[in-house]
């Protein structure tokens, strides 16, 4: 709601013009528009900040560079808070003192929880936006080192093919571990391009039919030959596998995998 007081500052007298109903009479002593307001309001927060706006504002008369204004908020007896902006208009000015003015009142409440609300947010956003970063720089070293290890095999198998270029069967080897390995790649930067959707909470497992015996295969011709240039034996037996076909998201198993194999290559001596 809203509400128009007319201010004789001079008299120290005011008149409530608006129509609905106030904690006050309708016309009176200006201190006790102040008081009985204050203890309308008998919770209110900032009672002392209300007097000084009426002290300073309208009964020292000065006329100032800006409108002035406060907000204040009181609890009502159900818990629930009210906000009030109030402020003063000069409109009868001579020689730079005020004689005559409009006090207005505006219930902000629904304004004010939308503020206190987004201000809540952006607080917790803060807080834990310190986390969410380091917790993406976590993400991306451990990516980035995932993402290297089939690189060098797509690099390093593209050498030896190189090297055995008059050799057809030996280049057709080589080129089906680099075709793995590059599935391998593409895997893992899809996952990286995935970080939008996995932090929105929108990420879905894609479950269809993958063999189990190429998915052990491919890890094992990526990361045997990682093993092996830190002088590690890696490997793989795939034998008296009942059911070799299941529905999997093999991208998910797939960086699973690697980061066990990956983290047992890293931290296992030659």
């Amino acid at each position: 709601g809203r509400a128009m007081i007319f201010v004789d500052a001079e008299k120290g007298t005011f008149e409530d013009l608006s129509s609905i109903t106030m904690p006050f009479p309708k016309k009176g002593i200006l201190d006790n528009l102040v008081e009985g307001f204050i203890q309308f309001n008998d919770d209110m927060q900032n009672g002392d900040d209300f007097r000084m706006f009426f002290n300073v504002t309208i009964k020292e008369r000065k006329v100032l560079t800006y409108i002035p204004s406060v907000v204040f908020c009181s609890t009502k007896p159900d818990g629930k808070k009210e906000y009030i902006a109030m402020v003063y208009i000069p409109v009868d000015v001579k020689k730079n003192v005020v004689y005559k003015g409009i006090i207005l009142f505006r219930n902000i409440t629904t304004e004010k929880s939308k503020e206190l609300e987004a201000n809540r947010k952006l607080s917790q956003a803060l807080a834990t936006a310190p986390e969410a970063s380091n917790a993406k720089t976590t993400f991306l070293f451990n990516m980035s080192h995932d993402i290297r290890t089939p690189m060098n095999a797509v690099t390093g198998f593209t050498a030896m093919a190189k090297k055995h270029i008059d050799e057809p069967e030996m280049v057709k080897e080589y080129l089906e571990k680099i075709d793995i390995a590059g599935k391998q790649l593409l895997s893992l930067v899809n996952q990286v391009l995935e970080m939008s959707r996995i932090e929105s909470g929108k990420i879905v497992l894609k479950e269809q039919k993958s063999d189990i015996g190429n998915v052990i295969t491919a890890l094992m011709t990526t990361y045997g030959t990682h093993a092996e240039s830190k002088g590690i034996k890696f490997t793989a037996t795939i034998a008296n596998v009942e059911h070799r076909f299941v529905s999997v998201d093999s991208d998910r198993i797939n960086q699973i995998m690697a980061n066990i194999i990956g983290n047992a290559i890293k931290y296992t001596l030659e």
